[in-house]
């Protein structure tokens, strides 16, 4: 139904209020509820703030203020004048109210007395009645403003409501007071209806006009209005099951039928929801009819109504995403000039909830294996027939029925499988087994095994599940989830192979030749002969302590015991006299061979070439290299060794000078 906007002036005496019980004028007793202070005691029970004095005057128990009112103490509620117009029976959804003069709207409550002057407000998806003193009921639809007057007892009856509709739709239904039929007089902006003890509907669109259907027992006046929108015209009576309409400024049409009451069919009267539910329901179709008007109410008063639309070809209606209650259903059929007829006997429909970790795709429900499915409150339920429980847990895949009650509905369980990924099992003796499983089932993985397979420790990761196992034989495992078997899978140990004796080592066997060699060490030098260009004030030194220096090596070994090193140092010559010292860079490459190699002494011998240079004056010059080496391996990979070489290089004069190198380094092999 669309959204409307309602305005109801409501008239109603206050005179002759004695014979309503249920609202008393004189005073009156009122048991105090929790929250409750003078304020509020005077606002909801004598209309106003304004009206504190006379609660206290009536009140003379509660001594000097402040006071303190307890849940449970009685008052005194004084003069009669100050008696409700009105009580909000029921209020379903959003229903507002609002005190004259007063900005902001509250939440109405069911049973809540209304005062002359206050509105009340039904939004969206909600509805609300209220009931007056002569016993006559005002339902209001959505979006609809309701505001009450009190008349002067002098001018008005009490069994007479005035009701002014401006837009939207409204339904009246008249009661009455001491056995005298009440009566009811509506004006809108295009017509003026009278009835007595009767329940009509009454709808004004947009243009002003009006739509009426009776559907009391007895006819009802309808006349047009005048520009002061009082009624005038020729009365035509609307008889019982009939309606009209009534233009702005137009006489009433002629009454006509109103569109069939809708009958249902079968229907369900218990729902299972997994977690929400679909209402549905069936009419008998109806001939002549441009669309239904389905309402659903909770039957808890605060709970939302719902209004659907159905075409007037249709003959059911589907409310999906609906959750546990009970529900009132009501269908009535309205006819191409919007005509409404009857609302059909009320369907009650009774939604329970099962919970569970329900998986959902659009109206197919599944539920993983080795779920829980737990059972509405205070019932059980039963799964494929087997034994009534609160609990039932999914054990194995498929379609299933889930019976609770008169209630039942369908839902998948998807299987589960599981692969042995990687395993390596040897009968006795403990090994790794790699399981992945496939599927989505509920709960904690865990392997468990029979008599044949002992699990010493296992751990999961998502989908897949790594154990260490021990197999006196071939057995099975199987895969848990929670407290279900999900998957069984078959394992088979390889047996262990004979134990051999190891073979005897060989005499001639040694470490295997680690092709690179890393070494850094420290060495003296000194001239043997001559005199050195890059430090010409040296002079020839047997003992070779006139320089020390700092040396790395890096030797690759080649086939036929032969090898090829590379060599760097950097030395500090001291000059003589002692006044200076020269800082000499060299670098080098030497071939070697190797013509004694055991398992843990090694001599080479070596020759080669490089270049020095001189840090403190830039000049460089190059030298050839002659020398042995003799290594002692300490371990396979790792050794000492102690290099003596003879550098021949260009003398301060002329020709050659001779430069002897004695070098300690640690070493390391590495490389196959």
């Amino acid at each position: 139904m669309k959204p409307t906007n309602v305005v109801a002036l409501l008239a109603l005496s206050s005179a002759s209020l004695l014979a309503v019980p249920q609202l008393a004028l004189a005073d009156h007793p009122y048991v105090v509820v929790a929250g409750d202070d003078c304020i509020s005691v005077a606002t909801k029970q004598l209309g106003s703030r304004a009206a504190i004095p006379a609660l206290h005057k009536a009140n003379p128990q509660l001594g000097p203020m402040p006071h303190k009112l307890k849940p449970g103490q009685v008052l005194t509620i004084p003069d009669e004048n100050h008696a409700p117009d009105a009580k909000l029976s029921s209020a379903r959804g959003a229903v507002k109210v609002r005190e004259p003069a007063k900005p902001t709207w509250n939440n109405g409550q069911r049973g809540m007395d209304l005062f002359r002057a206050w509105r009340v407000n039904t939004q969206t998806q909600a509805s609300a009645e209220i009931t007056f003193r002569n016993n006559s009921q005002i339902e209001m639809r959505e979006d609809t403003v309701v505001i009450i007057y009190g008349a002067d007892a002098t001018k008005t009856r009490v069994d007479s409501v005035e009701v002014a509709l401006e837009s939207g739709a409204l339904r009246s239904r008249l009661g009455e007071l001491a056995g005298k039929p009440s009566s009811t007089t509506v004006t809108t902006p295009s017509s003026g209806i009278t009835g007595l003890a009767s329940d009509f509907l009454i709808a004004v669109d947009r243009a002003g006009m009006s739509t009426i259907a009776n559907h009391g027992k007895t006819a009802i006046a309808v006349r047009s209005v005048d520009k002061k929108k009082k009624p005038s015209g020729k009365p035509v009576s609307v008889g019982s099951n009939m309606g009209t309409r009534v233009e702005v400024g137009k006489a009433p049409e002629k009454p006509r039928p109103l569109p069939a009451m809708p009958q249902w069919n079968a229907s369900e009267t218990a729902v299972l929801g997994a977690p929400t539910a679909t209402l549905r329901g069936r009419w008998a179709p109806i001939a002549n009819v441009a669309k239904f008007r389905v309402e659903i109410a909770d039957s808890n008063a605060s709970n939302q109504v719902t209004v659907l639309e159905i075409p007037g070809s249709a003959s059911a209606f589907e409310s999906q995403n609906v959750p546990a209650g009970v529900y009132t259903i009501r269908v009535a059929a309205i006819d191409a000039d919007g005509l409404e007829g009857k609302a059909s006997a009320p369907l009650l429909q009774t939604v329970d909830v099962v919970a569970a970790p329900w998986q959902l795709n659009g109206e197919q429900r599944s539920i993983a294996l080795a779920s829980t499915i737990s059972a509405p409150a205070g019932k059980t339920c039963q799964l494929d027939g087997a034994t009534p429980a609160n609990q039932i847990v999914v054990t194995t895949a498929g379609t299933h029925k889930l019976q609770c009650g008169a209630a039942s509905l369908a839902f998948d369980t998807k299987p589960v499988t599981a692969e042995i990924k990687a395993a390596a099992l040897v009968v006795g003796q403990p090994g790794n087994i790699h399981v992945v499983v496939h599927g989505e089932p509920h709960g904690a993985l865990t392997l468990r095994s029979d008599a044949a397979i002992t699990i010493a420790k296992q751990s999961q990761d998502g989908a897949s599940i790594t154990a260490e196992v021990t197999a006196t034989s071939h057995g099975v495992l199987k895969v848990y989830a929670g407290d279900v078997v999900v998957a069984e899978l078959a394992v088979t140990a390889q047996p262990a192979p004979a134990l051999a004796p190891p073979p005897p080592p060989s005499p001639q066997a040694s470490a295997p030749a680690r092709r690179f060699e890393l070494g850094f060490g420290i060495g003296g030098q000194g001239l043997l002969r001559g005199h050195d260009k890059l430090a010409p004030n040296d002079t020839a030194n047997q003992t070779l302590a006139s320089g020390v220096a700092l040396h790395g090596n890096f030797a690759v070994r080649l086939p036929y015991r032969l090898g090829l090193e590379l060599d760097a140092s950097v030395a500090n010559v001291a000059t003589r006299p002692l006044a200076n010292d020269a800082q000499l860079l060299s670098a080098g490459v030497q071939l070697a061979v190797r013509p004694v190699v055991t398992k843990r002494f090694e001599l080479r011998a070596l020759g080669g070439a490089g270049v020095r240079t001189s840090l403190d004056n830039n000049d460089a010059d190059a030298y050839l290299s002659v020398g042995a080496a003799a290594l002692t391996h300490l371990t396979q990979d790792s050794g000492v060794r102690i290099d003596a070489r003879d550098m021949l290089v260009r003398d301060a004069t002329s020709g050659f000078a001779h430069r002897g190198q004695l070098m300690l380094t640690l070493y390391t092999r590495f490389g196959k």
